[in-house]
């Protein structure tokens, strides 16, 4: 039985071979261009499984092109073919990792010609080149010795080793993700309360100013309808004879000293409640935000920090295992709810 061109035994030779040449080639990128060797693998194990299933999907595309027997695809199509397919791949793999975890293990963002920072036209380029030197110079290699050196019966019973062994790393993989995400959450909480007196001190400072100006904006409003209501009864005054332009100066001048005094009373008087309010509001938040700040979760400001501190050397002090691994070989992840507690762990470990 044959898929895409390949047997059951193929496929699954193919898939460990290809996942573990991808682990090497991601280590060496690294250390070449970072000048760090670590374990690139979103497994704790040497396999990056993207590239096993980006060359399954190569090889089985290949496969299925018409061709004599001499014949093989022109590099032009395997160019091609590896662009569109890794490509294809690559941002599958990080949409689905993003929506499962809710992170986002690398990020395209800063690269020209990027979708969403899953994907950039570099690297699609990068996968097509590697694509022509992995299909005319190492697959003959590792077709051969997968198939001809290697017995199947042999080769079978390594395979179920290899599975079982990258099934038990996936699961242990999995649930380091998991902690580190409900780390993630017990840190972001301890951050909130640490910052919750300061900011609600800020809001309502804001809060104030915001009234206070505006009784400010009101009483220059009144002022101005004032004037416009003298200008208009002046206008009208003109037209009247001496004793009525008397009399009514005489009556539109109380009125204006009237409104005047009332509107100047009554802005005084709201200035005056606003400002009085503004500082019992402040008075109350202040003492709310200690009373908080004292008691939340029963625990002081120093016993907080002493926690956050602990939780945070726990998830970064690992650099072969656990979520410290994970920071290490990811250095440019990004969470879609702890955006900002997850880049301050990343700066803990380049520190390291």
């Amino acid at each position: 039985m044959t898929i895409l061109g390949m047997t059951i035994y193929q496929i699954f030779a193919f898939f460990i071979i290809y996942s573990v040449i991808g682990w090497f080639l991601e280590v060496t990128f690294h250390a070449v261009v970072v000048g760090v060797i670590t374990n690139r693998g979103f497994l704790n194990g040497p396999l990056c499984p993207l590239y096993g299933f980006g060359m399954l999907l190569l090889i089985g595309t290949l496969n299925m092109i018409p061709t004599t027997e001499s014949e093989e695809p022109s590099a032009i199509i395997v160019f091609l073919g590896g662009l569109i397919l890794a490509t294809f791949a690559e941002l599958i793999a990080g949409w689905i990792l993003d929506r499962i975890f809710h992170l986002r293990w690398w990020d395209y963002s800063d690269k020209p010609f990027n979708f969403r920072g899953y994907i950039c036209l570099e690297f699609s380029l990068i996968w097509g080149i590697g694509a022509i030197i992995v299909m005319k110079v190492a697959h003959p290699v590792v077709s051969h010795l997968s198939t001809d050196l290697i017995p199947t019966r042999i080769g079978w019973i390594i395979m179920v080793v290899l599975y079982l062994a990258t099934f038990v790393d996936l699961v242990v993989t999995v649930a380091t993700i998991n902690g580190f995400n409900k780390k993630l959450k017990e840190l972001d909480s301890i951050s909130k309360a640490l910052r919750e007196p300061t900011d609600a001190l800020s809001r309502t400072v804001a809060e104030n100013a915001m009234k206070t100006q505006g009784a400010i904006e009101e009483t220059r409003l009144q002022a101005t309808l004032a004037k416009a209501e003298f200008r208009d009864k002046a206008v009208s005054i003109q037209q009247m004879s001496k004793q009525e332009v008397f009399e009514a100066t005489k009556d539109a001048l109380q009125q204006s000293t009237q409104k005047t005094k009332d509107a100047f009373q009554e802005t005084t008087q709201r200035t005056k409640d606003v400002l009085q309010h503004s500082t019992q509001k402040t008075k109350d938040v202040l003492q709310h935000s200690t009373q908080m700040t004292m008691s939340v979760l029963s625990e002081s400001k120093d016993e907080l920090i002493e926690k956050y501190e602990s939780i945070s050397k726990s998830l970064t002090e690992s650099k072969f295992f656990g979520a410290g691994r994970l920071m290490r070989a990811f250095p440019y992840m990004k969470h879609r709810d702890y955006k900002e507690t997850v880049q301050a762990l990343l700066d803990r470990v380049s520190k390291k």
